[in-house]
């Protein structure tokens, strides 16, 4: 019995919502698509077919050839009213395997129309949240809170999956193990862990399922122990300090105290310290550890100390009545309280002021008076009584109160003078006191707990974390003495080998003082962790640990993901999406490691860079991208990145495949009727919808003989086009219809048509013969040929004279520069062409031949000897065998023969010799004169000869050549011709002068006449060409671009202007043309013109200015201007076109430094890449030669120079490395001295430094 199969009705998408019309039929929707499609599963979709246009439409649905697809067909058609429709449905049902898309041929009023049915699986995801699990802390011993990770199926399709723990560290359990998710559900994992040893783990699992997904994990798991949390705990003990206070007061106990105040790591105590008391407190728990906790209690008092500068006060000698002062400054010493002094009364001094307050460590002066007086003892000292903030704690309420802590003096020291009756002086000399401090000696004595809490070593732990084997590893020992004795501290490694101090072991640390010692370390070939500790030993008397931690690995790098897929995960916004992604690599040890890729060349995925080495303790980030190609279609790989040491980290890579949005902006051309055997250009453009690049190639198997196509393959740029040029040469006449099928990423094909005919070649000549009578040697004979197209095909021409020397074919009847060679003439339909047959000959002949005539380059030449040659279908016959077999060609009658001109001519002996008839002049090379030999060489003695030459050109005002007789028999001259008679064996010479009275290029001819010979007509040409070069200019380069400037900045660039052929002394002038485009508001002032060295142009034959254009402006313009160059005398000119634009944009103006006490005068050298000059405005427009120049140097840095006044600014490169940091070194730009004679130089030197910095993050 067969099974009851389910149909599923799908609803119409929103892409295929519209219709399509065709041929005045509309079809809807467009297309069909089956969505999320299941095996077994029928779905089906309508299609309506409605007559839109005015006349009945004969419909017939043709089989399609497939077995999942089936459409209900009309095989005998039927006819559709117009305004009716007809609808059909399409049945699917995938089955494995199948394809996934079908064309349903619809025959439209005869017309075959391709509908094109899709369809697209159903498929499974997850996804889970949390991402990562975090356990926390775990005591040792004991499990973990509950855990939940929540597995959603985001397909449409049911999935399974299965957890994997791989080799954990940790002891995980998780629930379940493996399970099945129904589509758009949602299943829970509890996960849990017990903690069995001691640190902090990292650990991953994963869920094997589509996607597989890895899970990261992180517990910390600690062994249970009563832990003191202070800023000032230390291994032994607890430190419980009270902020320094001053003597014989009291602090605020509530206020004051600060347990976590970081500066209190620090503590400074002087010789009167008081220390409180030390006690311990046994703890226990219910497990029976047994703790003990230190806490010593901490007060530090500090005497309040008053430094006088100076330290004795010296008023010199004073007579009685006279007054003095001096200057006396007080400093506050303590470092923790303020202070409060006043001068105590004294008969023999003042102090101004009386009374003051002085912060912590700040200096105040005052002003000391003394007047003489007899009472006053030549030594003796200034008091100043100082007070400090005392709290009260017998009040209720808080208070301070202000109690004296001192008293302190300054000796002073006077010399009166008396005066007695004699006029003698007694001088009283003083003498004074000087203090003493001396210094107590240190001694290697047991410290106290206090005396060793003030000895701060750090790290307590060194942790070397994971080193390399055979490596050196290194980590400094910082250890501070804030006691007020010096200490001795020496380091001891005798139970572990490998631990060195390359900076000895012994250290001496006076009274705060700080030393650092490196500790070596170095991991032999032993893989594993690695423990262990060394002693340092305070004064000989204290003895401590310190542990050393480390873990021996292999020279080895980590990748932060096992597999990466180039997903199409950027926002809509972007314009370029690339199929790339970033691989960090990261380097945990503290040496080099060095690695390669080793991924599979047919892969089609590529990393860069391939291989390289990742410095200590630091990060590279690798690029992998994604390239198609037809050889290459792989879209999964597997990259292994393999270390120095052997180590092999793997990588899976994945791209997507998809069926990219690309068609031609039109998919047919008809070209009509192309000509035979010539090249016929087409152009095919191919647009890209996506936002990501896509590749294509050109399938040669579609391309026949005589089609070709460039490029044959080829990427298409994001939203980008590509051209695509077709060259169609077909070497037969026929009706045409050709495709020519482009294949996109290697799963779309699309078809270019193209359709026309190619026409015979239809050629008249005229004359079809030419009889060249009994002719000298010597003489010269033209005839002219007309050739007319009278097809309607372009046609070309080619006249293959290399077999007979004595002619040449021309398009001119008197100039021999323009004969035709074999690269031919074109003739366009319905024109004609004369040509002209010229005859020289050269020896004595007789012949009959046709005139060697090549149409299109491949029919002809034709032979008299060959009578098959004529024929047009003999030459094609041979051709037609590459087209017999193809559908699209159909041939043409041909015409019976080809177009001839046949030539029969005889040729008798010389009997004039002329030495040259071609002559050359040239004033710059002064070839201004030539001799022309004529000879009689008959061998007949009664044979006379009479030659005459026409000289009528000779007599124009304006003719710059000359002829004059030289030698042998006499001429008769008229105004217009010279005659000789010749005797056999006679001659005659002439002078042939070249002198022009101005520059330019001159030509003349003078034909030469023989009586008897070609019935008196010309026998002959003498031809003179003469060059006299007329004054010239250019400029070099003919365009400048300036790159954006900001507003009120001057920029200036040079150029050079070449000057030749000049007679006489001209100026060259600049001249401001219309500007051809603007945007702004545009003033000739913008733009300033200047010569370094002046603008005149002295006479010679070559001469260079140096220029400069300078461009400014205040307000925003852009603009392209055409400058012209002429000499005054209009002789030459020359244009030079300015592209310039100044805006007030941020991106412009931080491109130039700004200094208010200078003018700044920049310039550019070079445009460089991607800094390609386009104006904000929008009006910057280059042209092709331009852009292309530019375009050239997209990869290469922009190298700027700035000019300040006359100073060139050279810009070093900086050097970056990155190791734990990242430095950035300064980037200096030193500056030189320049000449210029724009916006007033100077002769200064302006220095700057540019410099930046960051940081570079290090993972742990």
């Amino acid at each position: 019995m067969q099974k009851r199969q389910k149909t599923l009705i799908a609803p119409a998408i929103d892409e295929s919502a519209t219709g399509i019309r065709y041929d005045d039929v509309y079809i809807s929707p467009s297309h069909i698509k089956f969505s999320e499609a299941f095996e077994g599963v029928a779905h089906r979709q309508r299609i309506i077919i409605k007559n839109v246009g005015y006349k009945p439409a004969l419909i017939r649905i043709c089989p399609l050839n497939s077995i999942v697809f089936q459409v209900k067909t009309l095989k005998d058609g039927i006819r559709v009213s117009p305004g009716l429709s007809i609808t059909t449905y399409v049945t699917y049902e995938f089955k494995r395997p199948s394809i996934l898309r079908a064309i349903i041929p619809i025959e439209i009023n005869g017309k075959i129309f391709n509908y094109h049915v899709i369809s697209t699986l159903a498929t499974e995801y997850i996804n889970i949240e949390p991402k990562s699990i975090d356990f926390g802390t775990v005591d040792i011993g004991h499990s973990s809170c509950l855990k939940i990770i929540t597995i959603r199926n985001e397909g449409n399709k049911s999935t399974r999956f299965s957890i994997d723990l791989g080799q954990n560290d940790i002891s995980l359990k998780i629930k379940p193990l493996r399970g099945r998710i129904k589509p758009q559900k949602e299943i829970i994992l509890q996960i849990k862990l017990t903690g069995i040893n001691e640190g902090i783990f990292y650990s991953e699992f994963w869920i094997k399922s589509t996607p597989n997904i890895r899970v990261p994990i992180k517990v910390h798991v600690i062994v249970p122990k009563l832990v003191i949390y202070h800023s000032n705990t230390t291994g032994d003990f607890t430190l419980i300090d009270f902020p320094p206070t001053v003597e014989n007061t009291c602090i605020d106990p509530i206020k004051d105290i600060s347990k976590d105040n970081p500066s209190a790591q620090k503590i400074y105590m002087q010789e009167s310290m008081t220390e409180i008391s030390v006690f311990p407190y046994p703890l226990s728990t219910d497990s029976g550890i047994y703790d003990v906790v230190k806490l010593c209690l901490y007060g530090e008092m500090e005497t309040i100390q008053v430094h006088f500068e100076p330290d004795t006060l010296y008023f010199g000698d004073l007579i009685v009545g006279q007054i003095s002062q001096r200057v006396l400054r007080l400093t506050n010493l303590s470092a923790i309280a303020p202070i409060y002094l006043e001068s105590a009364p004294n008969a023999a001094v003042h102090c101004y002021p009386k009374w003051m307050k002085l912060m912590p460590k700040t200096s105040i002066e005052v002003l000391v008076k003394i007047c003489g007086k007899e009472s006053i003892e030549s030594s003796f000292k200034l008091f100043f009584n100082v007070a400090a903030d005392s709290y009260d704690s017998t009040v209720l309420r808080r208070c301070f109160n202000r109690i004296k802590v001192g008293s302190y003096c300054i000796v002073c020291t006077v010399n009166i003078i008396f005066k007695s009756k004699k006029g003698l002086l007694k001088n009283v000399k003083s003498s004074f006191k000087k203090s003493i401090f001396a210094t107590k000696a240190a001694v290697l004595i047991p410290l106290s707990p206090l005396q060793i809490y003030k000895i701060h070593i750090y790290p307590i732990t060194l942790v070397f974390g994971l080193v390399a084997s055979n490596s050196f590893n290194y980590q400094r020992l910082v250890i501070t003495n804030t006691n007020d004795i010096p200490v001795m501290i020496q380091l001891i490694a005798t139970s572990i080998k490998g631990i060195y101090f390359p900076e000895g072991d012994l250290m001496i640390l006076q009274p705060g003082s700080t030393m650092n010692k490196l500790i070596e370390y170095f991991a032999e070939e032993v893989y594993g962790k690695f423990n262990g500790y060394i002693n340092y030993i305070i004064n000989h008397n204290h003895s401590f640990e310190l542990n050393i931690t480390a873990c021996i690995v292999r020279k080895q790098l980590h990748i932060d993901e096992r597999e990466i897929k180039l997903e199409k995960e950027w926002s809509r916004e972007e314009l370029y999406q690339p199929i790339a992604s970033i691989i960090r690599i990261t380097n945990k040890l503290n040496v080099e490691v060095r690695f390669r890729w080793d991924i599979s060349p047919m892969s089609g995925f590529y990393i860069e860079p391939k291989s390289g080495s990742v410095r200590d303790n630091a990060t590279l980030f690798s690029y992998v991208y994604y390239e198609f190609n037809n050889i290459k279609d792989n879209y999964y790989t597997q990259a292994i990145m393999i270390c120095e040491s052997g180590i092999r980290v793997s990588l899976r890579l994945s791209a997507p495949r998809f069926v990219p949005k690309v068609q031609f902006v039109n998919d047919n051309a008809n070209l009509g009727e192309i000509p035979l055997h010539l090249p016929t250009k087409v152009i095919a453009i191919l647009q890209n919808f996506e936002f990501n690049e896509v590749t294509y190639e050109v399938d040669s198997a579609s391309l026949i003989h005589g089609c070709n196509v460039n490029p044959l393959r080829g990427k298409i740029s994001p939203r980008g086009i590509a051209i695509l040029e077709v060259y169609l040469t077909f070497d037969v006449c026929c009706h045409f219809t050709i495709e020519i099928a482009i294949t996109i990423q290697g799963c779309l094909q699309l078809l270019y048509r193209i359709n026309g005919n190619v026409s015979f070649p239809r050629l008249r000549l005229v004359p079809q013969r030419i009889d060249i009578k009994r002719l000298r040697i010597g003489a010269l004979q033209t005839h002219q040929i007309t050739a007319t197209n009278v097809g309607t095909t372009l046609l070309k021409l080619q006249v293959l004279l290399e077999e007979y020397p004595e002619f040449h074919v021309s398009l001119s009847a008197n100039d021999k520069n323009s004969t035709i060679g074999t690269e031919g003439i074109t003739i366009a339909p319905g024109t004609s062409q004369n040509l002209y047959l010229h005859f020289q000959p050269i020896d004595l002949a007789s012949c009959a031949f046709y005139l060697p005539i090549v149409i299109n380059e491949l029919l002809g030449p034709v032979s008299m000897l060959n009578p098959k040659s004529i024929r047009p279908a003999e030459i094609l016959k041979l051709h037609e065998a590459h087209y017999m077999y193809l559908s699209g060609f159909s041939m043409t009658t041909l015409p019976d023969k080809l177009p001839t001109v046949s030539i029969d001519y005889t040729v008798a002996g010389r009997i004039i010799f002329f030495s040259k008839l071609l002559f050359r002049f040239n004033a710059l090379t002064n070839k201004l004169a030539e001799e022309l030999f004529i000879e009689n060489r008959v061998t007949e003695k009664t044979r006379e000869i009479l030659m005459s030459i026409n000289i009528e050109e000779f007599n124009k005002v304006d003719c710059p050549f000359t002829i004059k007789w030289s030698r042998g028999v006499e001429i008769r001259r008229t105004t217009d011709a010279i005659e000789c008679t010749l005797h056999p064996g006679d001659n005659v010479s002439f002078i042939l002068e070249f002198k022009p009275r101005k520059r330019g290029n001159f030509s003349a001819e003078a034909p030469i006449y023989i009586r008897g010979e070609l019935d008196d007509g010309v026998f002959n040409k003498l031809r003179l060409d003469g060059e006299f070069p007329a004054s010239s200019i250019d400029v070099e380069p003919t365009e400048i671009y300036f790159m954006s400037v900001p507003l009120g900045m001057a920029v200036e660039k040079k150029f050079r202007i070449r000057a030749k052929h000049f007679d006489n002394t001209a100026f060259i002038r600049p001249n401001f043309l219309t500007t051809p485009r603007c945007s702004g508001d545009y003033k000739n002032e913008l733009l300033r013109v200047d010569f370094s060295n002046g603008n005149v142009v002295s006479p010679q034959s070559y001469e260079e200015l140096e220029a400069k254009v300078t461009f400014k402006s205040n307000q925003p313009v852009s603009f392209c201007s055409i400058i012209e160059f002429s000499d005054n005398n209009q002789l030459a000119v020359c244009f030079l076109t300015i592209y310039a634009t100044a805006d007030n944009n941020l991106l412009t103006t931080y491109m130039y430094p700004t200094n208010p006490k200078s003018n700044f005068k920049t310039y550019t050298r070079y445009l460089e890449p991607n800094e390609t000059f386009e104006s904000k405005l929008g009006i910057m427009h280059f042209d092709n030669q331009s852009r292309s120049i530019i375009d050239k140097k997209r990869d290469s840095k922009l190298y700027w120079d700035k000019q300040i006044n006359d100073s060139e600014i050279d810009i070093y490169n900086k050097n970056i490395q990155v190791n734990r940091k990242q430095m950035l070194n300064d980037k200096r730009i030193l500056i030189h001295k320049k000449s210029s004679i724009a916006f007033g130089a100077r002769n200064h030197r302006y220095p700057e430094r540019l410099s930046s910095s960051s940081s570079n993050d290090r993972n742990e």
